[in-house]
């Protein structure tokens, strides 16, 4: 929520996908009372890879859709603490940045950096 709340204070637009209902419940807990937070409707994996197509950045935490973004070159953030980020961080990809790693979790102001780093044009 908080991460969500500074990216809206930097101009962006949030738009959280959700896969079960548990996350569903998580994404509309999130997006509560806040402007520039959408919860999508539920989609199909490749609608979902087609949306994320049309975003300017993804943030997330090491799952499927995360690595389908970066198998895509999208600018991605991802997120790694339960997962050795030397063994599952996207290299290939030239437009990620991995923060956090097993033990660390991502301070909230770690991953901002990050993103600012792509809001800025420098993400190398």
């Amino acid at each position: 929520r908080e991460l969500a709340q500074r990216l809206c204070a930097k101009g962006c637009v949030v738009q959280l996908p959700w896969g079960s209902p548990a996350e569903h419940e998580q994404a509309q807990r999130i997006a509560v009372h806040m402007a520039g937070v959408e919860v999508l409707p539920h989609m199909q994996l490749g609608e979902l890879a087609e949306r994320m197509g049309q975003v300017d950045l993804v943030v997330g935490v090491d799952t499927g859709l995360t690595h389908l973004a970066a198998a895509h070159c999208l600018p991605l953030v991802a997120l790694f603490f339960a997962t050795p980020a030397w063994c599952y961080a996207p290299r290939f990809n030239p437009a990620a940045i991995s923060v956090g790693d097993v033990g660390h979790v991502p301070s909230v102001n770690e991953v901002c950096e990050a993103v600012d780093r792509f809001l800025q044009g420098s993400q190398v």
